[in-house]
Formats: structure tokens, sequence, C-alpha cells
């Protein structure tokens, strides 16, 4: 009788630790992304939730020469029928300003060495007709400002968590006196 009271504890006692809420020993495997401030007219705030989990979404990394590059976007509606986009390219990934003078797609251009020491943003707005993209001028630099870079122990894929803020201007690349001012707008992600 006692071997069988023993059983039942002991079958109480694992049973209790399993749990099947998507957490794997205490880990939450929501991807860690915030996105705060003023893009334009609109107050922006988005973070990765249980429900929506790749808001703040690619964090693509690379290595080259023993530098981390982190690509990531985050995108939202701006309104009803717009959806926008914004993607930061940070080369030399390190804590510091990185004063971004071109797009994405101008980094795609350049010989393959300088690809991997030019930083990037992009900006785009996409409607069903149409989709406009916006970037900085060289002589108006785009500023990203990385507060805290650090890794999660937890983490099995190595990433390193970013963190900080960016202010600056960037240019319908089509029409140069169309612009969206982006107003210390704090970030986070993996």
């Amino acid at each position: 009788m006692k071997i069988k009271a023993i059983l039942l504890l002991i079958a109480v006692a694992v049973m209790s630790s399993c749990h099947s809420d998507g957490e794997e020993d205490g880990f939450n495997k929501v991807r860690f992304g915030y996105f705060e401030g003023n893009i334009g007219d609109s107050y922006v705030n988005i973070c990765n939730t249980e429900d929506h989990r790749d808001r703040i979404h690619g964090a693509l990394r690379e290595y080259h020469n023993e530098l981390e590059v982190a690509v990531w976007g985050v995108r939202y509606n701006s309104s009803p029928s717009t959806l926008s986009r914004l993607h930061i390219r940070l080369c030399s990934l390190h804590r510091g300003i990185y004063k971004m003078k071109k797009t994405l797609n101008e980094v795609a251009l350049d010989p393959l060495e300088y690809q991997y020491i030019s930083s990037a943003v992009e900006f785009e707005r996409k409607t069903e007709n149409e989709s406009v993209l916006y970037g900085p001028k060289r002589e108006n630099p785009f500023l990203v400002y990385v507060t805290d870079v650090r890794y999660d122990p937890r983490d099995m894929d190595d990433l390193s968590i970013v963190e900080g803020y960016m202010n600056g201007v960037l240019y319908n690349r089509e029409n140069p006196t169309d612009s969206i001012v982006i107003d210390h707008v704090k970030f986070g992600f993996r």
C-alpha cells in the first residue's frame, strides 16, 4: 500500500510539472521586440505578444570577418488601407551612433567588400495601387543610437538583444519634397 501511495505522489508531482502553454523551462517563445514613437503624424506602439509574435520581425544575422550584421524590421497598418514597414540594417553591431546614408537597395548595389560595412534604413508605404519607398539623404543622415547590445543566455541561437532609439527624416525616393519624420522612436529586438 505504501508503494502505491509513493507512486501516486510521484505521478502527481510529474504531472503537475508538465505544461502546454508554449513555454519550455520557463522560457517564453515569443521573440523579444518592441517599437514605440512618432512616425510622421502617427504615434506607433508595437510589441511582440503571444497573439502577435512577429510584429517586430526578421532579426536576420550575418557574420563577416567576425563582424555581426543585424537586419530587422517592423510592419504595421498605418491606416485601414496602408501597410507600412521600416527596415534597419546595422553593420558591425555595437553600442553607439549609426549615421545612415543609404537604403537597403543601395547597399545591395555596393561592391561586396562594402556591403558588410554599410548600415542602411528604408521605410515603405504600400497601398493596393502603389508602393512608396523612403530613405535617408547623404547630406542628412538618419541616426540610430544603439544603447544596449547583450546576449540572452537562454537563447540557443546566440542572437544578441539590441535596444536603442532613432531620429531622422526619410525622403521619398521619387519625390524628395515628400518626407517622413521619425522622432525619438525607441526599439528593441532579438
